[in-house]
């Protein structure tokens, strides 16, 4: 991937708004690029305002941080206060990435543009199957990017009845007075719209590149399987120097390889965000389970957040999964794949033995080395998030007792 010339353009490739899996870069590109990150666009000016931004974070977790430890908070506050810092932290996160990785993300994106295959490539019944699926991550990820905007309309409408900030937090100066309250509230306000948009739209953005990887490992599966019974089957003709059977193999190969380093560098680029993210998953889970069922105070955001994290790490678990599932049947493609029909052709049978060897190592994106994205994580994180909720059922009823 390293030869590949990455050009910033303001457009996207014309064929992308027909392709029935790459279209849905149309509407991620129109969101990330309002918010000045998208990885194609990234000049001083996006580098500026994306500074001005994490900063302004920045200082909203040090108020976060003094509310949380203030002597004056109580442990159903501090809660509250707790799973929003890690929500901060998140959106901190998308930015960092955003801006260091720029050039990485950009190379991987001419890579999906211009050396991914089209889904029609095999035929209109598999365009259709990947359209559909396409739908499914897209109206998936807005399922719980609706909870992300009603936490966003709950900071800018409750913690105004109470005079208090839309993100809890505390400062130095007499931010509860006005004009200085007016002003905060206008600032977190707009930043908690930010974050939730931020956090959502980076989220289809990073769900649709492994989708997109999911997607060529089907293509590449139907590719082999009909074209090669078919080059068998007519006795192996030769085309120049090859038979058509190892031009097959020749270019399965090649598509098979590139998934492969794609893929290798969508993990390295996404690895620690994702345990990252895994760790936010727990503590946010178990903060809002806590409050929902324990203290029973407020509904609202506390649910926004169970809702929104668990659908949240689900369809990354999902995606994860189905990137497991679909590189290693490969492997079963290729010995299906009609290899006994046709004469003997040495290279051709030792290319598809190496092709099945590799295929059985399954393609991963890991939690930080901790572990795998797959829904056999899913089903631990709950597990876990269980425990650590009952453990803060039990420590309340101590201190109620």
């Amino acid at each position: 991937m390293s030869d590949i010339q990455v050009v910033n353009t303001e457009k996207l490739p014309k064929h992308i708004w027909h392709d029935g899996v790459k279209w849905l870069f149309v509407p991620i590109k129109i969101i990330l690029d309002s918010l000045s990150v998208w990885a194609e666009r990234q000049n001083k000016f996006t580098l500026i305002l994306s500074i001005i931004v994490v900063t302004s974070y920045i200082y909203i977790l040090t108020g976060q941080i003094s509310f949380i430890f203030d002597k004056e908070t109580d442990l159903t506050t501090a809660a509250d206060g707790i799973a929003g810092l890690i929500v901060v932290l998140e959106t901190i996160s998308r930015r960092v990435i955003s801006t260091i990785l720029a050039k990485k993300i950009a190379r991987i994106l001419s890579t999906i543009y211009h050396q991914f295959w089209p889904s029609d490539m095999v035929g209109d019944e598999v365009d259709r199957l990947l359209r559909r699926r396409s739908w499914i991550v897209l109206v998936s990820v807005g399922i719980y990017t609706i909870s992300a905007l009603f936490w966003a309309s709950q900071c800018l409408t409750v913690p105004f009845q109470v005079h208090a900030t839309p993100l809890p937090s505390k400062f130095t100066f007499p931010y509860l007075q006005s004009p200085f309250y007016e002003m905060v509230y206008v600032w977190q306000g707009a930043l908690s719209a930010e974050l939730a948009v931020n956090i959502c739209a980076f989220d289809l953005f990073f769900v649709s590149l492994i989708w997109t990887c999911v997607a060529q490992f089907r293509l590449l599966r139907e590719y082999l399987k009909r074209n090669f019974a078919r080059v068998a089957r007519s006795g192996f003709n030769r085309t120049e120097d090859n038979t058509e059977a190892w031009n097959v193999v020749l270019k399965c190969i090649k598509h098979h390889h590139l998934l492969i380093e794609t893929a290798k560098n969508l993990e390295n680029m996404l690895t620690v965000f994702i345990l990252m993210l895994y760790i936010g998953t727990i503590g946010t889970v178990c903060l809002s389970g806590f409050l929902l069922t324990i203290v029973r105070t407020e509904i609202g955001r506390p649910l926004t957040y169970f809702c929104g994290h668990m659908g949240q790490i689900f369809m990354y678990c999902f995606i994860g999964n189905e990137l497991i599932l679909e590189s290693m049947a490969f492997s079963d493609t290729v010995y299906e794949c009609g290899w006994h029909l046709g004469a003997y052709e040495r290279r051709v049978q030792k290319s598809l033995v190496l092709i099945m060897a590799r295929a059985q190592r399954p393609i991963t994106i890991t939690l930080g080395g901790f572990g795998v994205l797959s829904l056999s994580s899913y089903m631990k994180l709950l597990k876990f998030c269980f425990s650590v909720y009952t453990l803060l059922n039990s420590m309340m009823a101590k201190q109620r007792n």
